[in-house]
């Protein structure tokens, strides 16, 4: 009897294991017109580029990137002393309406 179950038990994930290689592959729906845009906060556009955006350009031609620097909040940090890190991304984020953020852990509790 318990040798019915372990032969049962092996099929089983056998028949699973086969299963998910035969699945159909998911893919993003193709854009109309095989171009877009993304708007994406960033610390600046070079960092972006060197860390992220070159690599994406190169798998994604047709995308266009419009990278939106952090850097505007931290000069203005120097400029203000009652500064909030947190308000102001959030005012950044309702003027551009980006579609990629990175946060850290903090901003990400914030934003959550």
């Amino acid at each position: 009897m318990l040798k019915k179950w372990k032969i049962c038990i092996v099929l089983l994930t056998m028949i699973s294991l086969l299963s998910g290689c035969f699945g159909e592959r998911s893919e993003l729906a193709p854009l109309k017109d095989g171009k877009g845009k993304i708007r994406v906060v960033y610390q600046d556009e070079d960092r972006f580029y060197s860390d992220y955006g070159n690599f994406f350009k190169m798998m994604n031609p047709d995308i266009d990137i419009e990278v939106i620097s952090e850097a505007e909040l931290f000069d203005e940090a120097e400029k203000n002393e009652a500064f909030n890190l947190t308000e102001e991304k959030k005012k950044l984020l309702d003027k551009y309406k980006p579609d990629v953020l990175f946060l850290n852990e903090s901003m990400f509790e914030a934003f959550a």
